[in-house]
């Protein structure tokens, strides 16, 4: 073999080496955003909300893919498609990797009954069925899949369970932007960040309400995280992030001459 012969031998298996280096890092990096959605769109009087509500989610799903690379695989269950059976099924067989990311998300009525306690997270109410789910059995079934990061919402009330405890429908403005920086701080919110992050529109003994273009608790968190990606430093994470949407969500109650008060847990 010549010395040109034996160089460019040398070179091509350098290459192949290379490109098989390549895909298994591919293999290996490569992850999932399975975005469950749920919306309980027999609740009527909230149904322009609730509509709100998950298209947003949806969008935000498609700028977070965009911005970490992580493959979206939804599980959009409303209308007659909501029902209790269905949403606990579908939960259990979620099959996820241990680099995935499960993002839940409920809007529609919420209550909690006195028998709770200590225990701050309500029920999901599913109008047609007159059925409940805890959101702790979410939080439990969601807790088993051995995944790297599960972010859990509901945004409904958490008050004891009346009659009259439906929210008020009011306004409020939405918006959202784009930029290199957006992309590197999405990153360290959904590709660096491990554990369960859930969170509720209030707190027990509250009512959450809904806004006339989505619901006001989640409203502020996308608003709060649109911001948060924005900025400048390594100070961001989900702890920052999520007291901001707090203060975020009192304020704009209190701007309506309402309360209400978001809670969250951060477990590693």
């Amino acid at each position: 073999m010549t010395a040109t012969a034996f160089i460019r031998a040398k070179v091509i298996r350098i290459f192949l080496i290379a490109c098989a280096l390549l895909m298994a890092t591919g293999t290996l990096s490569a992850a999932n955003l399975h975005l469950f959605l749920v919306g309980d769109y027999d609740s009527s009087e909230l149904l322009p909300a609730l509509k709100f509500d998950i298209a947003n989610l949806r969008r935000e799903a498609r700028e977070i893919s965009s911005n970490t690379g992580l493959k979206i695989i939804e599980t959009i269950l409303v209308g007659s498609e909501a029902r209790t059976a269905t949403v606990l099924a579908k939960l259990k067989a979620l099959n996820a990797g241990s680099n995935d990311v499960i993002f839940f998300y409920f809007t529609g009525h919420g209550f909690r009954m006195p028998s709770k306690g200590i225990d701050p997270w309500p029920f999901m109410y599913f109008a047609k069925e007159h059925k409940a789910i805890d959101f702790s059995e979410v939080h439990e079934i969601i807790s088993r899949k051995n995944v790297r990061l599960r972010i859990l919402i509901i945004d409904g009330c958490n008050n004891v369970l009346t009659e009259n405890s439906v929210p008020t429908v009011k306004n409020v403005i939405y918006s959202s932007s784009l930029t290199r920086l957006v992309r590197d701080n999405y990153r360290k919110l959904f590709l660096d960040s491990e554990g369960t992050i859930s969170m509720a529109a209030c707190q027990p003994g509250q009512t959450s309400l809904a806004l006339k273009n989505g619901s006001l608790y989640t409203l502020s968190f996308l608003q709060c995280l649109h911001v948060a990606v924005k900025k400048k430093g390594n100070f961001l994470d989900w702890q920052g992030l999520l007291d901001e949407t707090t203060d975020m969500a009192i304020a704009w109650a209190i701007a309506i001459n309402e309360e209400q008060h978001p809670i969250f847990l951060i477990e590693p």
